[in-house]
C-alpha cells in the first residue's frame, strides 16, 4: 500500500537525499513536488509516481545548505 501524500508534505525520492514539498496532486494520483537548488538559486518543479517517494522522517531538521557550513 502506497502512503497518503498531500499538499506541503515534505518528502523524498526514495533513491535521493534531496528533500521536496508536495505542491499539488494530479488526477491520475500522481504527486507534484516542488523544490529549491541552492547552487544555482532557482526553483524545479516535477510529477513523480506515489511509489517513487517517502516522507520526512519525524524528528528530522532541514537545514538551508548555506548556513550549515
Amino acid at each position: 500500500m502506497n502512503p497518503t501524500f498531500k499538499i506541503g508534505d515534505v518528502v523524498r525520492l526514495k533513491s535521493a537525499e534531496l528533500y521536496m514539498t508536495v505542491n499539488g496532486l494530479t488526477e491520475d494520483g500522481n504527486i507534484e513536488c516542488k523544490w529549491f537548488n541552492y547552487r544555482w538559486s532557482d526553483t524545479h518543479s516535477e510529477i513523480f509516481k506515489p511509489e517513487t517517494l517517502t516522507h520526512k522522517p519525524d524528528g528530522f531538521i532541514i537545514t538551508n545548505a548555506k548556513s550549515a557550513t
